[in-house]
């Protein structure tokens, strides 16, 4: 009897010490929660509910997203550990994937609806116009997180869960593009590539975050119809963006719009024959019945002539420049730009351009 009573006793003070063991891991744990459920729980009642007060993921986000206290029971993978409770059952990849504290709800990039304190409508300033940044419009795709954003490597990389502020903006890649310089107020961007912020573009536009009825993405807000500045006076993008739009204004490729690069189809923004001195649509003869505008062909081709937004340089053809001497004259006995030939393509001396 004294022999089993021993034997008893070693059990329960092996009993006794695992169970002191468990607690003590979870110490951390039920100091913050002292209300326990019956038998070896560590955490209130209502830990898993996400309505009540006591919900784990309003723990975790007040106690600065402090999943290593979560680690030292459930495991650094987050299996099981010294609990011997996956959270992987209700966060499959990790509960440190973007989704878990925000987005999730219209895709899962992370970018919300929702936010940070649950909310999904756009009104609210966490939720805005991310799915439309996001997932594009009928003018583009969406964007990358990376343009109004830094992008952590994980989630305890320095700038996210130790910040003072969430999801600051951070503009970058895209938002960039033509020398931009972009502004975030709290209401609107400004000074942005992707709103007009391009040369020729409508550099003021400064869309609502928060307003999302269409009417600050339609066609005409971001540049002209057409454009200002140096830009062709010309009102149908698909005479020169013919890989971009089509004759209805409907975007083509939307690969090749809100790009970071002016795309243009220099072939087709000429007529047949526009190389060819035979042709009566040649060039040269265009710009002498044009009282010879060479600034029209510098709008497209550069002031330098040396391809510009369209990418194809006149300097093949004319290699010291569309404005030498012997372009229009000369150039057959000499280079001074004396005939012949004369303007009007004469050689002959009975010409009394060439005499």
């Amino acid at each position: 009897m004294q022999n089993l009573f021993r034997i008893s006793s070693t059990a329960l003070t092996g009993a006794t010490l695992a169970t002191l063991l468990v607690l003590g891991a979870c110490s951390k744990f039920k100091d913050l929660n002292p209300v326990d459920p019956p038998g070896l729980g560590v955490h209130p009642a209502g830990w898993v509910v996400p309505d009540s007060a006591t919900f784990h993921g309003k723990h975790i986000k007040d106690s600065g997203w402090n999943l290593a206290a979560c680690q030292e029971c459930h495991g650094i993978d987050y299996k099981g550990g010294i609990a011997d409770k996956s959270c992987l059952t209700c966060h499959p990849g990790t509960p440190e994937a973007c989704v878990v504290c925000h987005g999730g709800t219209d895709n899962s990039t992370g970018a919300p609806p929702e936010d940070l304190q649950g909310l999904t409508d756009r009104q609210e300033r966490g939720v805005g116009a991310h799915t439309v940044h996001m997932e594009g419009n009928i003018f583009t795709l969406g964007v990358a997180c990376e343009t109004c954003h830094r992008v952590p490597a994980d989630f305890g990389a320095p700038g996210h869960i130790d910040s003072s502020e969430y999801a600051e903006v951070t503009f970058g890649g895209l938002a960039l593009a033509d020398g931009a310089s972009p502004q975030w107020d709290g209401q609107t961007c400004q000074n942005t590539y992707c709103h007009g912020s391009f040369e020729d573009g409508t550099a003021s536009n400064a869309p609502m975050w928060t307003q999302l009825d269409g009417s600050q993405a339609a066609c005409g807000t971001c540049h002209g119809i057409p454009p200002g500045g140096n830009h062709p006076a010309q009102t149908q993008c698909s005479t020169c963006h013919s890989a971009v739009i089509d004759a209805n204004f409907q975007i083509i490729d939307k690969t090749l719009h809100i790009n970071g690069v002016t795309d243009v189809d220099a072939a087709a923004s000429h007529p047949a024959g526009w190389l060819d001195p035979g042709s009566p649509n040649f060039h040269g003869l265009f710009i002498r019945n044009s009282s010879w505008d060479l600034e029209q062909c510098q709008q497209c081709h550069g002031a330098d002539y040396d391809g510009g937004d369209v990418g194809v340089t006149c300097l093949s053809c004319h290699p010291q420049t569309p404005e030498g001497c012997v372009v229009c004259h000369g150039g057959v006995d000499s280079q001074t730009g004396a005939p012949p030939e004369d303007i009007d393509g004469n050689e002959t001396p009975d010409a009394v351009g060439v005499g």
